[in-house]
């Protein structure tokens, strides 16, 4: 009976060493995906009456390929008619003057690419090492359902998994950041009519929490393995 039991701990310890393991890894390695919308929008918000939408307006995903990163920034299809994504900024672990950066296309026609340390302000929240600008005139926007690759070379997603220098803004510094556009505002405000009827407001980049789901696949584990040797006892 002592050895069964033996067993049977020695077996519980090495499936949740393999299942912590492979849980780690999975957050550690392939990817790292910024999530912008209503929950992470800071900054004055959306000014003259101006509403800006729910949920989650765009995605930016770093994704580790063959020893450089393939950048994806990608508008929500359900993005209202008229808005559209048209500044992002990110941070990164070392001279961002430095990176190598290919426009592989999508939606907008040109983008201008920004890399200096510090060198661009999100609202004046947080200074960030990268800027990805689209010009919002003519068909250089960023709208609903489309994207943009890029491919950065000889680094990692977990490059790009850094705070923002502090800005002179009372928010942030934040890991990422970008810029809504195109929000209807009430043309009765001078300010608003000036812009032509439109306002815009900032999010800041959302990261799930690693550790939490690492911790609740590790619980899920002990409570299946308890369960089943509950059963196996009987």
């Amino acid at each position: 009976m002592k050895k069964r039991r033996g067993i049977s701990s020695f077996l519980a310890v090495a499936v949740l060493a393999i299942v912590l393991l492979l849980s780690i890894s999975g957050q550690a390695g392939a990817q790292l995906t910024y999530y912008f919308g209503e929950s992470g929008e800071f900054g004055s918000g959306a000014q003259w009456g101006g509403v800006a939408p729910s949920g989650i307006w765009a995605t930016a995903t770093f994704m580790d390929v063959g020893g450089n990163v393939e950048l994806t920034l990608s508008v929500d299809g359900s993005l209202p008619s008229g808005q559209f994504i048209g500044e992002w900024y990110f941070n990164y672990n070392g001279d961002a003057s430095s990176l190598s950066i290919d426009d592989n296309g999508g939606g907008a026609t040109t983008t201008t690419i920004g890399q200096l340390n510090d060198g661009y302000q999100a609202d004046g929240d947080g200074l960030y090492d990268l800027w990805f600008n689209f010009d919002p005139q003519g068909n250089n926007k960023l709208t609903a359902g489309e994207s943009m690759n890029y491919t950065i070379y000889g680094v990692t997603s977990s490059d790009f998994y850094l705070l923002a220098a502090p800005g002179t803004g009372s928010n942030g510094p934040f890991y990422a950041a970008t810029k809504l556009q195109g929000i209807s505002c009430d043309t009765n405000i001078a300010a608003c009519a000036a812009q032509g009827g439109t306002t815009s407001t900032w999010a800041a980049g959302v990261v799930p929490e690693p550790v939490s789901s690492t911790l609740f696949i590790v619980g899920a584990a002990t409570l299946g393995f308890r369960r089943f040797r509950k059963k196996f006892r009987k």
